[in-house]
């Protein structure tokens, strides 16, 4: 049986892009361009889907405006749809270490990944939130989403030796987001008394008590230096990682990709090669839980001995956004992905096909910048329903 279905999809504009359209803008005026440049936007994206037997070509249709752009697009197996809830509680709170990042960089990435999300066409927003708040709002948002970025030290009363209240959250249908070394591994409070941390830490013992399974191979993180086998980041994109467009890279906490594989998750991240019998280990994993779900970054922005994950901030905040606005759960299958050039005006088709699916298919496009976002659509396949439609139509952002 063959199936065609064709849609249009509105543009949409990021603040920076709007602001460099206006400065060439008035250099074209001078070439007579300038009607020209306020007719085209950024990109215009038409999308048609064809299924023949198991196989399923998807043709994008693709317009430059006057300036050229750089385009993703990708079908990849899996469901994608608005998330339950869209509260994204982010956990910031000055008295407590931040690990893994300056206490600045942990507020500025929450808030550009709520830039994010309008520029995405979600309806998700941020929410920051404190120690003292932390469990209420868990518990106000059952199926909510929790972001740990950066500090790596989350509230005993939420998750130590003296409560499971964050594994019960995840298994009773939340998200978690973890991109602050080692997972579960550093926990404690702010005493009353002498008004000083006290770290009370399930520690390696967290990961296992959490997810069932040790995630990541232990190491002795005070001893981490320039020498260690550790690696900062990798290279070599899985996938569904480079069908995603996954940007960061950092692995000194990452996920052993044998047992996420083993356990029913999914490498959507970088890789490191095994070698001298030390575990491939991947910048992103995604794993199941319960009726919830974690995302687990190999990192967060540096490490300790080792230094600076590259681009790691504005990486981590773009992934984010990405996978909490498509609310992405993989399954297995064959994904296809191509990243292509346009010059001003142009115009081109690119068909991507793949083979054997049968547990859904998303497909997106998005234009990116160093930092910022000019266009960004997502839709399912399997039905074939956009979901840039089930969310409201987007409107321009400029």
């Amino acid at each position: 049986m063959i199936g065609r279905r064709s849609w249009r999809h509105p543009v949409r504009w990021s603040a920076a892009s709007a602001l460099l359209a206006v400065f060439v803008s008035l250099i074209l005026i001078e070439a007579g361009l300038f009607a020209v440049t306020q007719r085209r936007p950024a990109l215009d994206v038409s999308v048609a889907t064809e299924v023949s037997g198991p196989r399923t070509t998807v043709t994008f249709s693709l317009g430059a405006g006057p300036l050229p752009i750089g385009v993703h697009l990708a079908v990849l197996p899996g469901t994608a749809e608005p998330l339950r809830d869209p509260a994204v509680l982010y956990f910031a709170d000055p008295a407590y270490p931040s690990l893994y990042a300056s206490p600045a960089d942990v507020y500025g990435m929450g808030v550009r990944i709520g830039t994010y999300f309008p520029l995405m066409g979600s309806h998700d927003y941020i929410v920051f939130v404190n120690s003292e708040d932390l469990p209420a709002m868990l518990a106000r948002h059952p199926y909510g989403t929790l972001v740990i970025a950066g500090g790596g030290v989350i509230p005993d009363y939420v998750y130590s030796p003296i409560s499971s209240l964050l594994r019960s959250w995840v298994e009773g249908g939340g998200t978690l987001v973890w991109a602050g070394g080692p997972l579960a591994y550093s926990s404690g409070h702010v005493s009353k008394a002498t008004g000083q941390f006290v770290y009370n830490s399930l520690q390696w013992a967290g990961q296992t008590d959490l997810l069932g399974f040790p995630l990541c191979d232990p190491v002795d993180l005070a001893s981490i230096n320039g020498t260690s086998s550790l690696t900062l980041s990798a290279s070599e994109p899985s996938p569904l990682g480079a069908a995603l467009g996954i940007g960061y890279q950092g692995t000194p906490a990452g996920a052993n990709t044998s047992e996420v594989t083993a356990h029913g998750g999914t490498v959507l991240g970088y890789a490191t090669p095994s070698s001298g019998g030390a575990a491939s280990r991947t910048s992103l994993a995604y794993l199941p839980l319960g009726s919830g779900a974690v995302y687990y970054f190999g990192g967060a922005i540096f490490q300790g001995g080792l230094g600076y994950v590259p681009q790691a901030s504005v990486n981590l905040t773009l992934d984010i956004a990405l996978l909490l606005t498509l609310n992405y759960r993989p399954t297995l299958g064959p994904s296809a992905f191509a990243n292509i050039g346009l010059g001003p005006l142009q115009s081109r088709s690119v068909a991507l096909t793949v083979n054997g699916s049968s547990g859904g298919l998303i497909a997106f496009v998005r234009s990116a910048l160093q930092g910022g976002l000019e266009y960004f659509w997502s839709g399912t396949l399997d039905p074939p329903v956009p979901l840039a439609v089930a969310r409201g139509s987007p409107s321009e952002v400029g």
